[in-house]
């Protein structure tokens, strides 16, 4: 029995995985599909089914394919944007949500810069840490004018020779 059922075509199983179908026929089993409606029993079941189970960590080699075969594609959502109905509800779902300080840390931490600077008298001024140069300024207590801030000193003789992040 199980030869035969092997040799049959059949949709449902997963052995026919490897059997190419032609365009016409995936056409016909899209077009089936649409418009399907799924019981609310049915969600509960299948629901069921997936809770509980325990995936697991993907492994380096792994990663590294699934990341393979994802370069070079565009975006699905590419092109498009959302609602203003969708920004009014995302926002509305991250209302009192708070956010971990650790996480706000890293995230500030990835922002910040490593700035090289040419001050007026010629020096050359290097700093890290710093999401801006006005940042850091204002807490070193540099005295620079706020229209030179602004400019990032640039028609004062401050030059910001190169920030790289980090």
């Amino acid at each position: 029995m199980s030869e035969k059922a092997k040799k049959r075509k059949c949709l449902v199983s997963g052995w026919n995985k490897d059997i190419k179908m032609s365009e016409e026929f995936k056409k016909k089993i899209s077009e089936s599909s649409k418009g399907r409606v799924v019981s609310e029993e049915t969600r509960k079941k299948i629901s069921e089914s997936l809770s509980g189970r325990i995936r697991k960590p993907l492994t380096d080699e792994q990663k590294k394919k699934i990341s393979n075969t994802k370069k070079g594609r565009e975006s699905t959502f590419k092109g498009k944007k959302h609602t203003p109905d969708t920004i009014k509800k995302m926002s509305e779902k991250k209302i009192g949500v708070k956010r971990l300080k650790n996480s706000i840390s890293k995230q500030i931490e990835k922002q910040k810069l490593l700035w090289f600077i040419k001050t007026p008298n010629g020096d050359i001024l290097n700093f890290f840490g710093y999401n801006s140069f006005k940042d850091y300024v204002l807490k070193n207590k540099i005295d620079v004018s706020v229209t030179t801030l602004k400019s990032y000193g640039k028609n004062k003789g401050w030059i910001v020779i190169k920030k790289i992040k980090k």
